[in-house]
């Protein structure tokens, strides 16, 4: 497995996370057409953005997580920033940090709303639609990785806005332990459901037996096992397995079938003693290494002076000659 770059990125895909946020028309009390609506774009998008940064680039999966919403009464997007990231490490989804999202909330007073005024932290539904303000924040303890501010008045004072800030990264604090106390880390092993990935280091004049006469050799492995072979670089090959249990089966049976034409690699004209093994009327076979496979060598290479069987020059068998 490449840690330079991921197969997401080598398919054409930039987002290595994609969050599909489902407000359920029964839970939400909503009505409307079949099918996605602007509210589930726009807060799928904004919990989305506070969770893909977290994850490294050189993961190798493009991930979907589905957030399902029954019920709402708060900032829906938010819960799915504190949902998703429990459900990303128990995926085993490496994270850079645990992740939360809090909504603040803020009451002022008509006659005076920039002194008299209350900040709200996670606040519900009737505060939303009575209140003066929504700043959704996303983020971790050592800052924030979404925002989204709507405010029902001409605008922040500094203090306002510096206050809901301080505010919302102690909510995402708190929200960061108490998830910390479920799981803390992504899991050691994904689960047996995940595929498996892995880059295998195969040398080029190997590759060859893999892949001649139409692949025939990789697509039996595949037939047999359910694990894709591709090529990954000049070097190496991809294996995209169903489980770990067929991934090692497969390696077993690419490392038998190389084993077999294990040969060492020539240098061009270079001179090298070789053992006969047979002779024929038009050349001869050789073997550069005991257990290596035999070479034909017709009688034409085998001499300067045009000759019709190789014992015309003293050539038999089990005898080292250098070519």
């Amino acid at each position: 497995m490449r840690s330079e770059s991921s197969f997401a990125s080598e398919l054409g895909l930039e987002r290595i996370l994609l969050l599909d946020l489902l407000l359920g028309e029964k839970h939400c009390l909503q009505k409307g057409r079949a099918g996605l609506n602007r509210r589930e774009l726009g807060h799928g998008a904004l919990a989305e953005k506070g969770l893909k940064h977290l994850v490294s680039p050189a993961f190798p999966f493009c991930v979907r997580l589905a957030c399902q919403v029954l019920e709402s009464n708060g900032s829906s997007s938010m819960a799915s920033v504190c949902a998703g990231s429990m459900a990303l490490l128990d995926a085993g989804v490496p994270l850079k940090a645990q992740a939360a999202g809090v909504a603040i909330g803020l009451i002022t007073d008509e006659q005076a709303p920039d002194e008299k005024y209350e900040i709200l932290t996670d606040l519900g539904g009737i505060e939303d639609y009575a209140g003066d303000m929504d700043f959704k924040m996303a983020g971790t303890t050592a800052g924030f990785t979404a925002m989204q501010l709507d405010v029902k008045t001409t605008g922040l004072t500094r203090k306002q806005l510096h206050e809901s800030i301080v505010r919302g990264q102690s909510a995402i604090d708190r929200l960061v332990r108490r998830q910390d106390e479920e799981i803390a880390r992504p899991r050691e092993q994904f689960k047996a459901s995940v595929p498996v990935l892995e880059s295998l280091q195969l040398e080029t004049y190997k590759r060859g037996i893999l892949f001649k006469g139409g692949a025939m050799a990789a697509k039996q492995i595949e037939v047999e096992t359910g694990v894709k072979i591709s090529l990954d670089d000049d070097t190496h090959v991809c294996l995209t397995a169903p489980n770990r249990e067929e991934m090692e089966r497969a390696k077993t049976m690419i490392k038998e079938l190389t084993a077999e034409s294990d040969e060492t690699q020539i240098e061009f004209g270079k001179m090298i003693s070789v053992e006969i093994v047979a002779v024929h009327d038009g050349g001869i076979s050789v073997k550069i290494t005991p257990n290596g496979k035999a070479y034909y060598v017709a009688n034409k290479q085998l001499h300067s002076t045009p000759i019709q069987h190789p014992s015309a020059i003293g050539l038999k068998e089990v005898v080292e000659i250098v070519l």
